[in-house]
């Protein structure tokens, strides 16, 4: 059995004056997506490193895509999607490796309560640190 590697993004409330309504953000409940993908186990940052420049078809069969609201969590079906790495790369500070930065983007159309809904211009930006023991990452 394939060993998935899950990243999770979380969105919040849009709080900005002049913003449009957004369906994600409503009564400022927190929505949060997770997003699952074969890998090999991510042991040390080496391994995060071969995320750089990775486009993961969400539509196949062995990633999944987990939406959260209201404490509430469903597996959505997805009829488009991708999650692109645009970089990975280690970030060292005085000569000292420091943190692994993961860098991209993702897109998708899904259903949820049989009805299509698109999320489209997702980035992310993550900085982890402790990155010679990321034993818990692959699961």
């Amino acid at each position: 059995m394939d060993n998935r590697h899950l990243l999770r993004i979380d969105f919040f409330p849009a709080t900005h004056a002049g913003a449009g309504y957004n369906s994600w953000y409503y009564n400022d409940n927190q929505m949060s997506l997770t997003f699952s993908f074969p890998s090999s186990p991510m042991n040390e940052y080496q391994d995060l490193m071969a995320l750089d420049k990775k486009d993961i078809d969400l539509t196949d069969v062995s990633c999944e895509v987990k939406m959260t609201r209201d404490s509430q969590t469903e597996t959505l079906s997805i009829l488009s999607g991708h999650l692109t790495f645009k970089r990975a790369q280690l970030l060292s500070v005085d000569e000292k490796e420091n943190r692994v930065i993961l860098s991209g983007v993702f897109d998708l159309k899904f259903l949820r309560s049989d009805i299509p809904e698109v999320m489209s211009d997702g980035r992310f930006d993550l900085g982890l640190t402790d990155v010679f023991n990321l034993s818990g990452m692959g699961t």
